[in-house]
């Protein structure tokens, strides 16, 4: 009995060294890879931003299906009851970012295509640009909420392709939110680094 209890102990001490990832040491431009950064797969890390943001998740728990999830808000939590019932926290602002490690280059593009036309469908799209930041090309959709049920009235998504990875950027504000969602969006890119 004492032998199975070890060797279970065992098993689960090597699958969770097996689900961690050594942090980066460098980022694709040659800088040192900073532990302040927030770090999101083994891929991005995230310096702290700016613009009131504040780290309120950051979930490798999606990584089995290799996804990755974290997400920054603005202004204080509000109780608010969604269309299933459910009271969630509302924020004026909140900040998204999804990153999949895909196969390949062509199908994280085939990821990213599909994110937009979902995001094309639900909001009206005002105005669509490519921005560059920290040397990343994205694709930006600047748009306003749709649907009653929808606490978010405007916000600004960027998607972009990085070697084999989506990656998903999207800040969402309430009609009162203070701040420009595309100059707060973009800052936020700029702070991103990406892995050697």
């Amino acid at each position: 009995m004492k032998r199975l209890i070890f060797l279970c102990a065992l098993l689960s001490l090597l699958l969770e060294l097996c689900a961690c990832t050594a942090a980066p040491t460098e980022t694709n431009d040659g800088l040192d890879w900073s532990e302040d950064w927030v770090r999101v797969g083994a891929t991005l890390g995230v310096e702290p931003p700016e613009n009131g943001l504040t780290l309120l998740d950051n979930k490798d728990a999606l990584a089995g299906s290799d996804l990755y999830y974290a997400t920054w808000t603005v202004g204080e939590a509000e109780d608010y009851v969604n269309s299933d019932g459910d009271t969630v926290d509302l924020y004026d602002g909140q900040l998204y970012l999804l990153l999949a490690d895909c196969a390949d280059e062509e199908t994280a593009a085939e990821n990213i295509a599909q994110w937009q036309a979902a995001e094309e469908a639900v909001y009206t799209v005002t105005d669509t640009q490519t921005v560059i930041c920290a040397g990343q090309e994205f694709t930006v959709l600047i748009y306003d909420g749709t649907g009653e049920d929808n606490p978010y009235q405007f916000g600004a998504t960027a998607f972009g392709v990085y070697q084999n990875h989506a990656i998903n950027v999207e800040l969402t504000c309430q009609a009162d939110f203070e701040g420009d969602a595309l100059t707060i969006l973009t800052d936020f890119l700029d702070g991103i680094h990406y892995a050697s």
